[in-house]
């Protein structure tokens, strides 16, 4: 044991009310809340992190301010206490990146009101922040048209005027691609879209939060051009292209922030290879062949030939069944739709139709009803596929091409292509073609959009949320939001 006494108790006594007193100093210090917008802004305090709305104790009153996404300015400045103690509440609001924004409308002409002020007629450069603007264009003989305009940087928007309201229908613009766009085919996220140029060199990608367009060279075989059909295999991180001018199927593994790359080139073993169906179940892959009139079923990791089905007059749609069972054919020149049983690949007639011109096909999700396009008689057939019954016909414009189911089965798409040039059907049509959506629990047309020359290729994204057809005449891409229109939610006997 120690015992102090004298001057030793009193240094230590004057040691303790200093430590004491550097406590409290310490401990009620003057401290620092700063409340950032956006919430997801980091903050710094003397070098210091801290998390928006943290409260921080320190005497250093340099403060930094910068978003986690971009669009957003940093702010940096020296904050000035009020007390030695107690707590200062700072509130920073970063201010907006401004992108240079081209504006123009189809017709042009249109007046733009942005958030409500005029801002003059379209085309228009102006200035737009980053984020959400209200936009709203108004043109003699169209009604008022409000669009969505998410500005994420610069470029260009230009967005297609209708002469009828489209209610649920939100326009989101029209988006420049390479020349003659045949398919348009959604991600599996669906951020991009994948469009297949039947005369450029490959197919491009659009981003179409972002505006950015991303154009992919076949290596080695992109001046044949005559690109088709695209789809993305379920199971696989892959992408598949058809070349009919050489029938081949390209393979592009798809990676997280790089550009496709060019895995393998597999021969089609048909002649004017088209339309791509993939069936994950047994990992096959059906192609299409006009000109040599069958289809060839590919074993897709080895590019084996497992079946050829021959004597198909022009086919071109092609569907699997839910189960892999059953693959279906849609021969354009033949006015028939097929099945076969991929058990032993027996066929039967599901559809005869005299004079008939079948396009494209889609399936239900349970596989118990197919839709098929007919191009000469203006219809999409509904068909029973156990009973061989044609369930409904719903009526469209001239040329219906793509079509495509939405999720639940409830919405169907179809683009129509338009009237043909009397010269010939590949020069520019003389009038422009549509995109039509029906209800399939009713049958009835439920909206109704113009489109450009030649509404050809067509999607539906995942979600059911967006609609996009591809311009094959114009060499661009429309996209609408279509989450707000109002459907079926479900299909007699199909369910979710």
């Amino acid at each position: 044991m120690t015992v102090l006494f004298g001057d030793a108790c009193g240094k230590l006594r004057a040691a303790t009310l200093a430590a004491l007193l550097v406590a409290a100093l310490v401990g009620c210090q003057h401290s620092w809340r700063i409340d950032c917008d956006p919430a997801d802004a980091s903050v710094s305090l003397g070098g210091r992190v801290a998390r928006n709305g943290d409260v921080v104790r320190i005497t250093d009153r340099d403060v930094a301010v910068e978003a986690h996404r971009p669009g957003f300015v940093a702010w940096r400045g020296n904050m000035r206490r009020q007390a030695f103690f107690g707590e200062t509440k700072v509130k920073i609001r970063l201010e907006r990146e401004l992108y240079e924004s081209f504006l123009d409308s189809v017709p042009t002409g249109a007046l733009a009101t942005i958030d409500g002020i005029a801002a003059g007629r379209t085309p228009l450069s102006v200035k737009l922040a980053y984020g959400h603007h209200d936009l709203r264009l108004e043109t003699p003989g169209y009604p008022a048209q409000g669009v969505a305009c998410e500005v994420e940087g610069p470029g260009r928007r230009s967005f297609r005027l209708q002469k009828e309201p489209q209610p649920g229908m939100l326009p989101l613009g029209i988006y420049p691609c390479g020349p003659a766009p045949k398919q348009v085919t959604f991600t599996p996220d669906g951020e991009r879209l994948f469009v297949t140029l039947l005369t450029g060199k490959g197919f491009d990608i659009i981003d179409w939060k972002k505006r950015t367009l991303e154009k992919i060279e076949v290596p080695g075989f992109g001046h044949d051009e005559g690109f088709v059909e695209g789809i993305f295999p379920t199971g696989h991180s892959t992408f598949l292209v058809s070349q009919m001018t050489r029938d081949l199927v390209h393979e592009f593994i798809l990676e997280t922030g790089k550009a496709p790359t060019l895995a393998r080139s597999m021969p089609s073993r048909g002649t004017w290879s088209k339309v791509l169906a993939f069936e994950p179940v047994a990992g096959l892959l059906a192609v299409s062949n006009w000109v040599s009139d069958d289809v060839t079923v590919l074993d897709y990791r080895s590019g084996d030939l497992v079946k050829r089905l021959g004597g198909l007059a022009t086919p071109r749609g092609l569907a699997w069944s839910q189960d892999g069972s059953g693959l279906f054919v849609a021969s354009f020149g033949g006015g028939r739709v097929y099945g076969f049983d991929t058990a032993d690949w027996k066929r039967r007639i599901l559809v005869d139709v005299p004079g008939a011109a079948f396009r494209h096909l889609v399936a239900t999700l349970a596989g118990k009803r197919l839709f098929a396009s007919d191009m000469d008689n203006r219809s999409v057939l509904e068909i029973d596929i156990s009973s061989l019954q044609v369930l409904h016909e719903f009526r469209t414009d001239s040329n219906p091409n793509t079509i495509d189911l939405g999720p639940g089965d409830a919405l169907l798409a179809v683009s129509c292509r338009g009237p043909n040039n009397p010269e010939s059907y590949i020069l520019r049509s003389p009038e422009p073609g549509c995109v039509i959506l029906f209800d399939t629990l009713t049958g009835k047309e439920i909206a109704r959009v113009t489109g450009g020359a030649q509404p050809t290729g067509l999607d539906i994204s995942p979600d059911g949320k967006l609609l996009a057809f591809s311009n094959f005449q114009d060499a661009s891409v429309e996209i609408y939001d279509i989450s707000a229109l109002e459907a079926g939610k479900s299909y007699p006997g199909v369910g979710p």
